[in-house]
Order: C-alpha cells, then structure tokens, then sequence
C-alpha cells in the first residue's frame, strides 16, 4: 500500500506534480509581465506550455517558458503594444459614451460595447497562436479574428466569456476583486485560465495543422475540406513553431 503511494506516476504524485507547474508557470508569468511592456511575451510563453500541458506533453516548465519569451518577444510585443492602445482607446470611448445622456451618445455607447467583444475576442485568440504558429502580425490578426468567428459557438464563446469574467468582477464588484480574486491570480489565476483555454484551443487548432502521415497541406486539400474549414489562411498559418 505505502509503495504504491510513494510511486511518483499515480495519480497522486501526477496531480500534485500538475499544481506545481501551475504555480511555477504563474509565477513566472507575473514576473515576466512585471515590466507591463513584456505582458504579450509573457502570455505567448504560457501558452506555449500550457498548450502541452494539457495534452499530457512533456514540458519543462521554466526552460520551455524562457525559450519561448526570448524566441516570441519582438513579434508579441508589438502585438501586445497594439492591443493595448486600442483597448485604451475603445474603453476610454465607452466610458465618455456611457456618461453622455443623448440618443445619439447611447448608439455610439453599443457600437463601441459591440467593438469591445471584437476585440476581448482577439486579445484571445492572438498570443495563443502567436504561441503555436509563425505567422506576419497582420495574419496574426485576421486569423484571430476569423478563427474566432468560425468556432463562435461554443468554443469562442467559452474562451471569451472565462476571460472577461475577471475584468467584469473588476467593474462591478470592485472591492470584492481586489479582496479574492486578484490575490488568487497573482498566485494561480493566470496559468489556471491559460490551462483552461487551451484545452478549447488545442481543438480549434487541430482544424488548421495538417496531418503528417497524409503530408497534407493547404493546397492539398479538396473544395469540401476547405468549406469545412470556412477560413482561408494562408500556408504559413499551418507552420508550427519549431520547439
């Protein structure tokens, strides 16, 4: 009995070995993030690992998180400075919306609410294909966008609904953010979510990497795949990153 539970591969050891890299991995994202300019990197770099993570992939957790912070960090911190002022920007526009008291103010409030969803939709699709495929920026966009689109129900929907759920408590129920939540996503919340979220994005990207023994890529694929696939991308966005 006692062997069996110092065996490192039951379930046990396996579990707590989990909730060890989740730690470790938050950690290292809210370190990596400290400087507020390296926030993109940091967050490729999660996904990278947790996209491994939960397909039960070997990962080491503070090497592979390095390495890919280094080998992602001019790409994704453009991407992340791009974010951040149009989010600056759109949250600012709904603010001075949401205080004005016209009809016409009220429209322009809904028209920036609905841009806001576009875009809490691409900040969440983005770092995580940044993490799993080379890509341009502009590609990086437009197929955050339409992958987005296309897995709208029930994958987008889930991911983005999770990921806005913080900001909303942030919002509306301000002090209780800051006496619960944000302790637990300083110390796990963040890779917990990202750990989440790829299980969902493990699938979506299954539609879009070829399958090896078929050697197959885009030009291979017949009309009825690619309807199936209702996304045009480039043979770039099938090139996974070299790890």
């Amino acid at each position: 009995m006692f062997g069996n539970f110092f065996n490192m591969d039951n379930v046990f050891w396996r579990t707590m070995n989990t909730v060890a890299d989740i730690f470790i991995l938050n950690i290292l994202f809210v370190i990596f993030s400290l400087p507020i300019i390296t926030i993109g990197p940091s967050i490729t770099a999660m996904y990278t690992i947790t996209l491994k993570m939960v397909k039960n992939e070997e990962s080491y957790i503070i090497r592979g998180f390095w390495d890919a912070f280094k080998s992602n960090f001019k790409q994704s911190t453009i991407i992340w400075l791009i974010m951040l002022v149009s989010g600056a920007f759109i949250g600012f526009d709904i603010y001075l919306a949401y205080c004005g008291d016209s009809p016409f103010v009220n429209i322009i409030f809904y028209i920036f609410l609905a841009i806001a969803v576009i875009y809490i939709m691409i900040f969440s699709f983005i770092f995580p294909l940044e993490s799993k495929f080379d890509n341009p920026i502009g590609n990086s966009f437009k197929n955050a966008l339409l992958m987005g689109i296309v897995h709208m129900f029930p994958w987008t929907l889930i991911i983005v609904s999770f990921n806005a759920l913080p900001v909303l408590l942030f919002i509306f129920v301000t002090d209780f953010f800051f006496a619960y939540i944000l302790p637990i996503m300083l110390l796990c919340g963040f890779s917990l979510m990202a750990c989440f979220n790829s299980r969902y994005f493990n699938k979506i990207f299954e539609y879009y990497i070829p399958k090896e023994k078929e050697e197959e890529t885009i030009e291979d694929m017949d009309s009825e795949e690619i309807e199936n696939l209702k996304i045009t991308l480039t043979e770039a966005d099938f090139t996974e990153k070299n790890e």
